[in-house]
C-alpha cells in the first residue's frame, strides 16, 4: 500500500511539473519595446516589458501552435499598454523567453 501511494505522489508530481519535466515561468508587465528581426529564422516578435523580464527579451516563435493568435494578443497589448502575463517553460539560444502562454487585459 506504502508503494501505490508514493508511487501515486510521484506521478502527480510529474503532471504538475508540466511537459519534460520544465517548469512554467511568468512574469507580469507592460510591452516597453516590440521587437521584429527577420535575420533570425523561425522568431516573430520579441518583446522588452516594463517592469524588464529576468530574460530581458520574451519571443514568440513560429514553432508555437497558437503563433497567430499570440502574435495578434501581444500587438494589440503594445498597441494599447495592456498589463499583461508571459508565460514560458523554456529559453533560447540567446537565454531569452520562448513565449508559451499571454493573458492581457486594459489599465483599469
Amino acid at each position: 500500500m506504502t508503494r501505490l501511494v508514493l508511487a501515486l505522489a510521484c506521478a502527480v508530481l510529474l503532471l504538475l511539473s508540466g511537459t519534460g519535466g520544465a517548469q512554467q515561468t511568468s512574469h507580469v508587465g507592460t510591452i516597453d519595446i516590440y521587437h521584429l528581426n527577420a535575420a533570425v529564422t523561425g522568431r516573430g516578435p520579441c518583446v522588452l516589458t516594463d517592469p524588464p523580464a529576468p530574460t530581458m527579451w520574451i519571443c514568440l516563435y513560429r514553432t508555437s501552435p497558437l503563433y497567430d493568435e499570440l502574435r495578434e494578443i501581444l500587438r494589440e497589448a503594445d498597441q494599447f499598454k495592456q498589463q499583461c502575463l508571459f508565460g514560458w517553460n523554456q529559453v533560447d539560444g540567446n537565454g531569452f523567453a520562448v513565449l508559451s502562454l499571454l493573458e492581457c487585459h486594459s489599465p483599469l
